[in-house]
C-alpha cells in the first residue's frame, strides 16, 4: 500500500497571485499533497470489516447523538460530505438512505437533507 493512499489529500496548485509561501518544488510541475486528517481522526477506515457506507452513517448518527448536529439543521451536501470524509458520493448516498430509514434525517428534494426532530423534543 502506498503511503499516499493512507491519507486524504488535497492537491495544492501554485498561483502567481498567491501570497502564501509554497513548499520547495511546488509550482514547478511537482504536486504538493497536504493531509487533511491523520489516521486517528478519520471516521472511516476501509480496512475495517464493516461497510464504508455503514461507517459513514454511524459517524453522522454519532454527531447527531452528541448534539453537534441539531434537529432542523441542514446536513452538508453529498459532494461536500464525500470530500470531507474521503469517500465516494455513492457511499454518502447509501449512508443518508440508511439514516432516513433510521428516522434520523429527512430529505427534501431539491432542498437538501435535514436532521429530523427527535420524538418528545420541542424545536
Amino acid at each position: 500500500m502506498h503511503a499516499i493512499s493512507r491519507y486524504r489529500y488535497r492537491l495544492l496548485y501554485a498561483a502567481v497571485w498567491s501570497s502564501v509561501p509554497l513548499p520547495d518544488g511546488a509550482g514547478r510541475g511537482v504536486a504538493t499533497y497536504v493531509p487533511l486528517m491523520s489516521d486517528d481522526q478519520r471516521p472511516v477506515d476501509p480496512a475495517r470489516p464493516v461497510y464504508v457506507w455503514k461507517q459513514v452513517a454511524d459517524h453522522i448518527a454519532a454527531r447527531i447523538a452528541s448534539g453537534e448536529l441539531r434537529p432542523g439543521a441542514r446536513l452538508e451536501g453529498e459532494r461536500e460530505l464525500a470530500q470531507s470524509l474521503g469517500v465516494a458520493i455513492g457511499t454518502v448516498r447509501r449512508a443518508v438512505e440508511d439514516l432516513r430509514e433510521r428516522g434520523l434525517v429527512l430529505t427534501v428534494p431539491a432542498k437538501g437533507t435535514y436532521i429530523a426532530e427527535r420524538a418528545g423534543e420541542n424545536p
